[in-house]
């Protein structure tokens, strides 16, 4: 790789890592931003020992889960792997995804078989967008997130936070140093918002 290359991908990493804040703090950004986004984005995956959006999808390749949702999609690759997924986020990159706010899903009741989390729960405070999930999601539905594993301070208290939700833990999909890959499964309704804290992902100043 030449010294140009090498310090253009040190740009973008920069530049991802600052969009990626501004993100998580739920700033707008501006379309040209969004672009910068996911290239970086695709540049930081080939440094990660594995891309939780692949073991997602290797996971529902053994399974028939009927409607899915993809819930803060990105790029919409699960949709692109799997069929019967509907692709949701905030800053949707082409009209095959729709537009939406994770704490309010425009979609009826129940109408998912499995919801989908890939690395999309950006707020500190997840618990509106589980209450929004768990009215998505039928009864004995699941729900996959995949998540920066430092982000959870507890996992276990994260597990019994999930289940005040209605939502109990079904088995650990894939884990690292880096990720985990959760899936629950949907045991009863739920009426409100209870707190479900994730540490703010913040990046090392460089």
């Amino acid at each position: 790789m030449s010294c140009i290359r090498k310090y253009e991908k040190r740009l973008e990493g920069a530049k991802f890592r600052i969009i990626n804040e501004l993100m998580y703090k739920n700033q707008e950004i501006a379309p040209e931003q969004l672009l910068e986004y996911h290239i970086g984005y695709r540049s930081q995956t080939h440094k990660w020992p594995v891309n939780p959006i692949n073991a997602i999808i290797e996971h529902l390749k053994t399974k028939e889960y009927g409607k899915i949702a993809d819930v803060g999609c990105g790029e919409a690759l699960l949709a692109q792997s799997i069929p019967n997924v509907c692709s949701y986020d905030y800053y949707p990159i082409n009209e095959s995804i729709i537009k939406c706010d994770i704490n309010e899903i425009k979609c009826g009741d129940e109408e998912y078989d499995c919801v989908v989390y890939c690395l999309s729960l950006m707020k500190n405070n997840v618990g509106a967008a589980m209450k929004e999930c768990n009215r998505m999601v039928k009864k004995n539905g699941n729900v996959i997130i995949a998540e920066v594993l430092s982000r959870i301070t507890n996992l276990n208290e994260f597990y019994t936070q999930m289940l005040t939700m209605g939502f109990k833990k079904s088995g650990v999909l894939a884990k690292n140093d880096f990720f985990i890959v959760i899936e629950f499964v949907k045991i009863k309704e739920c009426d409100r918002a209870a707190d479900i804290f994730l540490k703010e992902c913040v990046y090392k100043k460089r």
